[in-house]
């Protein structure tokens, strides 16, 4: 297996000039903001994403996280004698809207890296264009399996963990939460679907029952129903997959309806962030939940990314933000390799790659294109200045992936 480490440096800045001899000072002439004047070209990166429902605060999250980047790297001359630009496409979400956007992307707008498509449907219906397209994907978000497997694609790779992965977190750990009878409450989505066969399967192997599975379709404003019936499951504990305001509205029902004090223990994915501490409040104090990135990870990469991220949106980085960040880490590690904005040398540069990142050190599998990062157990609490959370265990990535899916051939 290849293995090609990044040198480690206080920022991805440092990181694109450690590796790439990338350009010296930063701007020109017509735009400040530019590459340095020695740049070889220009990468252009397409955002797509929607912009509109229980979706779109997380899109505009890594929307923001990928600018962010990208403005970073090239104040600091690019990557391997590239600068990068972004562009913005919008999709409803739906697989046919979001191939079309790829197509344009590539064919007018000239990018060869796609990147922020929100849903495991989306990813997998690019994924078979984009050779044809001559693109990359790189995945931040989906977490579904069938990306790893039956879906995989050679330009695609996966920087967020899988299901699997996720849920994996839990392994050995789930025999500490009390309840015995767990309602399973999920977006009516793949990657919730696919999260609640992960937990089931690994409920059952501990011994615990699962009493209840409901799934809701996304933008649901009304889980009255929902509600009643996992307290008329005698579910003492729940896992909820949930985004956004889908989230927020279960969350405030379930307190109307006293749901607390039937269920002992709370499990969430992708439900609480920073972010939603004010709305949610003391309704989450106490719940568990799995994460996909820990801001207070103590390496300079990430405090160097915390504080600048912090600094210019007035919050800390969420998962989404996190994941964002590491896929853009990825992306200037490989061109810096490469020293070559065609996308045959970044994906080989890519495939098989060990690269510095604020989640440490990860390496991207050369059999299916899955970056090892860590996942993390986590724990709503009361910290000096409001609701925090609080790590109480850190897989490695090595420890919770399952082994390359025999159905993925790259």
């Amino acid at each position: 297996m290849k293995n090609r480490l990044a040198t480690a440096a206080i920022s991805v800045i440092a990181i694109c000039v450690v590796l790439a001899g990338c350009a010296g000072s930063a701007g020109d002439d017509e735009n400040p903001d530019a590459g340095g004047s020695d740049s070889q070209g220009t990468i252009k990166v397409a955002n797509i994403m929607t912009s509109s429902g229980a979706l779109a605060a997380n899109a505009d999250t890594v929307r923001q996280t990928w600018q962010y980047a990208i403005d970073e790297v090239n104040e600091a001359g690019g990557a391997g004698g590239y600068d990068f630009e972004f562009v913005e496409m919008d999709t409803d979400a739906s697989p046919a809207a979001s191939v079309r956007a790829a197509t344009q992307a590539v064919t007018q707008e000239g990018a060869s890296i796609l990147v922020s498509f929100q849903t495991s449907p989306e990813n997998a219906a690019v994924n078979p264009q984009l050779a044809a397209l001559n693109a990359l994907s790189i995945n931040t978000v989906a977490q579904d399996d069938g990306l790893r497997g039956a879906s995989c694609s050679p330009n695609a790779f996966n920087i967020v963990q899988s299901n699997s992965m996720l849920f994996n977190t839990l392994a050995g750990q789930i025999d500490d939460f009390d309840g015995e009878k767990w309602a399973i409450m999920s977006v009516d989505y793949s990657v919730g679907h696919g999260g609640a066969d992960a937990f089931a399967a690994a409920a059952e192997e501990s011994g615990k029952e699962i009493v209840s599975q409901q799934f809701a379709p996304l933008n649901t404003t009304d889980y009255g129903s929902y509600i009643t019936e996992i307290q008329r499951s005698g579910a003492d504990a729940l896992l909820l997959i949930m985004y956004g305001p889908d989230a927020e509205a279960f969350v405030n029902q379930a307190e109307q309806y006293d749901l607390a004090s039937q269920i002992d223990t709370t499990l969430t994915l992708n439900v609480i962030t920073d972010q939603s501490f004010e709305s949610l409040g003391d309704k989450v104090l106490g719940d568990y939940l799995i994460k996909q990135y820990d801001a207070a990870a103590d390496n300079e990469l990430n405090q160097s990314f915390v504080d600048g991220y912090t600094e210019s949106f007035g919050t800390p980085p969420n998962d989404y933000a996190g994941n964002a960040y590491i896929g853009a880490q990825a992306l200037f590690a490989a061109v810096a390799e490469a020293e070559s904005d065609d996308p045959e040398a970044i994906r080989s540069a890519l495939s098989g790659m060990t690269f510095d990142s604020i989640a440490g050190s990860v390496e991207i599998r050369a059999d299916d294109h899955q970056a090892l990062t860590p996942t993390y157990l986590a724990q709503v609490v009361e910290g000096d200045d409001g609701l925090a959370f609080e790590v109480l265990s850190t897989i490695p990535g090595e420890e919770s992936a399952p082994e390359p899916s025999s159905e993925c051939t790259l």
